[in-house]
């Protein structure tokens, strides 16, 4: 009879030790889930941290190449193409221009820099494969506050159709906060845009003059904004000159 009883308590002891192997085993299968989970939001957004940081090293190359041209090399005018240094270039003041000393920004003897495509990875899977994503332009900047520096347009690069991720990041890394707010357009979007891409081909445009168009944006740049004319698009305003 003893060894009945050793036999059901072993049994039992079985039984017990098993339930709690599938219980410890449920909370493992649970918590590797969960650390899965994490690490790949974690992965996700160390990415968006790293393309991010990519974009605004993108922008402050060529805002520092177009004020050394400037303020060293003594150029009145820097052009976002590849065109030869001249001396009888245009010079764009507001809505006109004069003659004065022009260089170009991807040219090897002067700006020094190489146009870079933006990786296909920054853009809203709608604009993958569109073609014109990076501007130079020549636009008046307001806030809701009123005007940022004078009634003369200020020259900006912009890039277009990015995501809402890599627009929150943008914000967050340059103004403390991921919020995104709409721009609104005044007049005519832009003054002009002297170099943007087609195609993956780089396309130097000539210079127009402004002629009083603009844009609301939500605070004073470099600021990402929500475009209200392009569903799911994302507009990155980084400043060059605050006329």
């Amino acid at each position: 009879m003893a060894k009945n009883n050793f036999i059901i308590e072993e049994k039992g002891n079985v039984l017990f030790l098993i339930l709690i192997a599938v219980v410890l085993f449920a909370a493992l299968s649970y918590a590797v889930t969960t650390s899965t989970r994490s690490s790949g939001s974690g992965i996700d957004k160390e990415k968006i941290q790293l393309e991010t940081s990519n974009l605004i090293q993108m922008l402050t190359n060529m805002k520092v190449a177009r004020d050394r041209l400037i303020l060293v090399r003594g150029y009145d005018q820097v052009r976002f193409n590849m065109a030869d240094a001249t001396d009888a270039g245009r010079v764009y003041t507001g809505s006109n221009f004069t003659s004065g000393k022009a260089a170009a920004l991807f040219n090897n003897e002067e700006g020094g820099l190489n146009p870079t495509k933006i990786p296909k990875s920054w853009l809203h899977d709608s604009y993958k494969n569109y073609a014109d994503v990076v501007h130079y332009v020549n636009t008046q900047i307001q806030t809701p506050a009123g005007q940022i520096g004078t009634v003369l347009p200020d020259e900006m690069i912009v890039v277009k159709y990015l995501t809402k991720d890599m627009c929150a990041s943008f914000n967050e890394n340059l103004n403390g906060s991921p919020e995104i707010t709409d721009q609104i357009f005044i007049g005519n979007s832009y003054g002009f845009s002297d170099q943007h891409y087609n195609n993956s081909t780089l396309v130097a445009n000539n210079l127009a003059t402004s002629s009083g168009g603009g844009v609301i944006l939500p605070y004073a740049p470099p600021v990402c904004a929500h475009d209200t004319s392009v569903p799911n698009g994302h507009t990155v305003y980084f400043p060059l000159k605050i006329k």
